[in-house]
């Protein structure tokens, strides 16, 4: 079986699976905060079980809620890594991936990431130009 995210690993041990599987469906990839009786918005998108069980084990948190139960982060990252390198933004690599950017930016901040430049055939490159210059 997968592992679960360490995000939701409280959840999913105060609440259930299920409410956790249903948390990151209807609120995936968000931050949320839980209030203390289901009196948001947030609160009439879920069941009023997921509901109760959030509001007596967190009420007054936000919760980063991830856009899956399971996953492998090592994977993510070196998915992530490759595309950032390859020239994708950021927001692209996460749009791609199904994560956030904040995720990608967490997954990435001690990688050593060489970008692939990018080559724009009318601008002259300077390495070049200054070189012919010199002979």
């Amino acid at each position: 079986m997968a592992e679960i995210r360490k995000s939701l690993e409280e959840v999913v041990d105060l609440c259930g699976i299920d409410a956790a599987k249903e948390l990151v469906a209807v609120w995936g990839g968000v931050k949320i905060y839980i209030p203390r009786s289901g009196s948001n918005a947030f609160m009439d998108e879920v069941t009023t079980k997921t509901c109760n069980l959030l509001c007596e084990h967190f009420t007054g948190e936000y919760l980063d809620v991830p856009k899956s139960v399971t996953g492998d982060p090592g994977e993510t990252r070196r998915l992530a890594k490759v595309l950032v390198q390859d020239g994708m933004s950021i927001s692209e690599v996460a749009r791609k991936l199904d994560v956030t950017e904040r995720h990608i930016y967490r997954l990435l901040q001690n990688a050593n990431i060489k970008k692939k430049k990018k080559v724009d055939d009318i601008q002259l490159d300077l390495e070049d130009y200054l070189l012919q210059k010199k002979n």
